[in-house]
């Protein structure tokens, strides 16, 4: 084999053109696909944040729930002492009921707490010429 005719190297020197010319064009459609995919985790991020502060609101209203149920039943507790002729089983009962779905909310908005995933970071794709 010789040395290649200029020919022959300009050739060679399209067809690595033309590859490159491929490779950029994939790399722009990567770039996009990425660029997508950072907008959408973006968007979950914020989804995220909204979220988490839904769970917390509920959470501190199920704690003021808990403590308004026990004051309550502070009262009922001084009422039946003070009047022990009146018959509060009644109020007692709504109030152990109460009480018993406090626990299955506390317990539910734990759950929800924990399914909560952290925000992650959006890619920034590297800028291309």
């Amino acid at each position: 084999m010789g040395f290649p005719w200029p020919g022959e190297i300009a050739n060679e020197l399209s067809g690595i053109r033309n590859n490159l010319g491929g490779i950029r064009t994939e790399l722009a459609v990567l770039n996009k696909k990425v660029d997508r995919m950072s907008d959408q985790q973006a968007e979950l991020n914020v989804d995220v944040t909204n979220l988490t502060a839904v769970v917390t609101d509920v959470s501190a209203q199920t704690a003021t729930l808990g403590t308004d149920l026990a004051s309550i039943a502070t009262e009922i507790a001084a009422l039946q002492t003070s009047n022990p002729a009146l018959d509060l089983s009644g109020l007692e009962s709504a109030i152990t009921t109460a009480q018993g779905s406090q626990t299955t909310l506390d317990s539910t908005v734990a759950s929800a707490t924990a399914l909560i995933p952290a925000p992650v970071t959006p890619v920034t794709p590297p800028v291309t010429p």
